[in-house]
């Protein structure tokens, strides 16, 4: 188990992996498999700018 997973089992809560990270594509098998760089984008450009005023890290 990693440390999460060891973090979650202490605590009594469920965790389920659901990916790894690496490499230069973001997949979650049968449900997403995006280029890296998408994912980054979206995260911090497009959210922020959806979410409105505050929600961006300077």
């Amino acid at each position: 188990m990693g440390i999460v997973e060891n973090l979650c089992a202490e605590a009594g809560v469920p965790v389920s992996r659901i990916g790894v990270a690496g490499g230069d594509r973001f997949s979650i098998k049968g449900l997403v498999d995006l280029p890296l760089s998408d994912v980054i984008d979206a995260w911090t450009n497009h959210i922020p700018a959806a979410l409105g005023a505050g929600t961006a890290q300077d």
